[in-house]
């Protein structure tokens, strides 16, 4: 079984950059949870409609990994709160997020 984890934003106009992770964050997530299997999907992007200001990001998860857990290590957080920073900057909002039924 597995969790799909999707993440919604909208942003003002198509010059407004969606955020891209570190590549120390990037390389953490692939070195921890893509390359043993836990991650089989890692924010995938796909646009909503035509116009590209809205998007979508989904990755996958084995159910043996604890969103919660993995949300709250120090990694994680310092990856948010550069991503909540430039997406204030830009005006992107995060529309919804959350782990699909």
């Amino acid at each position: 079984m597995t969790l799909v984890y999707k993440r919604n934003f909208m942003r003002p106009h198509t010059d407004a950059p969606w955020y891209v992770p570190s590549d120390e964050f990037t390389a953490w997530i692939k070195t921890n949870y893509v390359d043993t299997g836990k991650c089989t999907k890692w924010r995938e992007m796909s646009y909503d409609d035509s116009s590209k200001l809205t998007m979508t990001l989904e990755s996958i998860w084995s159910d043996d990994v604890s969103v919660d857990t993995l949300t709250s290590l120090p990694e994680w957080q310092l990856a948010l709160e550069q991503e909540i920073q430039h997406n204030t900057d830009w005006g992107i909002i995060l529309v919804s997020q959350g782990v699909e039924d």
